[in-house]
């Protein structure tokens, strides 16, 4: 089992393209406590060079019900975070967002679930 961390990123896509957008804005982060898991059939090219602490889970979504739920099910399992935060692909977040995340989770006692647009 790997270090705990404060918080896991989990990210599922289809679209692996999107990826970039989000390591962009996890490279930015004030808070840096955190690991990003992401389940796809593959990463872009670009990933060699993203440098974040990142797992990939090979995942097929194409076909199958209930694929996008296997898929979180498998990002839950790896995830080492005391908070998960579900991180969509093509979605731009301010530098602090993690860190506002993780001070409204220390708020509640880690007692709730926290949203964000």
């Amino acid at each position: 089992m790997g270090r705990m961390v404060k918080i896991s990123v989990i990210t599922p896509t289809i679209r692996p393209l999107g990826l970039e957008l989000i390591a962009k804005a996890l490279k930015s982060q004030t808070f840096q406590d955190f690991e990003w898991v992401i389940c796809s059939k593959e990463l872009p090219q670009s990933a060699e060079v993203w440098q974040l602490p990142m797992t990939h889970l090979p995942g097929d979504f194409e076909g199958g019900f209930w694929s996008l739920n296997r898929a979180y099910n498998a990002l839950f399992r790896e995830a080492k975070g005391e908070l998960i935060v579900s991180w969509q692909d093509w979605i731009w977040a301010k530098p602090d967002a993690l860190e506002k995340f993780w001070l409204a989770y220390q708020s509640t006692e880690g007692k709730a679930v926290i949203s964000g647009v």
